[in-house]
């Protein structure tokens, strides 16, 4: 082999190594750029949480209980866009109230550490406000169950969702699971 063609060859084996340098270079840093942009969004996002308010015709007694006010707050560090929206309410098997506005249908903004009220459910009219208080005389106390779902995005495109199920007891003691996530729900 004469010094041109060994020449060439370590030209050629040198440009190989160096292009298999940096495509392994580009795929770190398009990988870095993704776990940048992960972390980014996960700490600049809106984090939504709700609660649930009785009102009732007599003050602590949920067999009166008129109508239900959902809450929505904002927990996270970035404005909250809510989209979309489902919430019903349930007394045993039966169904008091449902309200659903569909995604993209809403336009309500959330401020960091602010809350606002969603529309209030009607769950009872003066008549079933007077079944329900004769319940009391068979003994059988309601327990009402709100299940609400809010959709919404923040500063980026993300979409993300909250759902949430609050058990409202008899006695008033009152139970809540939240979850969270991002995309469809």
């Amino acid at each position: 082999m004469d010094a041109q063609t060994a020449g060439t060859v370590v030209i050629a084996v040198a440009t190989v190594i160096y292009t298999a340098a940096t495509i392994a270079l580009w795929r770190q840093t398009s990988r870095q750029v993704r776990l940048t942009r992960e972390i980014f969004e996960t700490t600049h996002r809106p984090h939504l949480a709700l609660r649930a308010e009785v009102w009732s015709a007599a003050p602590q007694d949920l067999r009166t209980a008129r109508q239900v006010r959902l809450f929505v707050k904002n927990h996270g560090t970035v404005p909250a866009a809510v989209t979309g929206w489902r919430a019903s309410v349930t007394e045993g098997q039966r169904q008091l109230a449902e309200q659903i506005v569909a995604e993209g249908n809403l336009s309500l903004s959330l401020f960091p550490e602010r809350e606002e009220m969603g529309k209030p459910l009607e769950i009872r009219s003066a008549q079933d406000a007077a079944y329900a208080s004769n319940l009391s005389e068979r003994g059988d106390l309601p327990t009402l169950v709100v299940e609400a779902t809010v959709h919404y995005r923040g500063m980026l495109p993300a979409t993300y969702w909250t759902r949430a199920r609050i058990e409202i007891h008899p006695h008033w003691m009152v139970t809540t699971r939240h979850d969270t996530g991002d995309g469809t729900a």
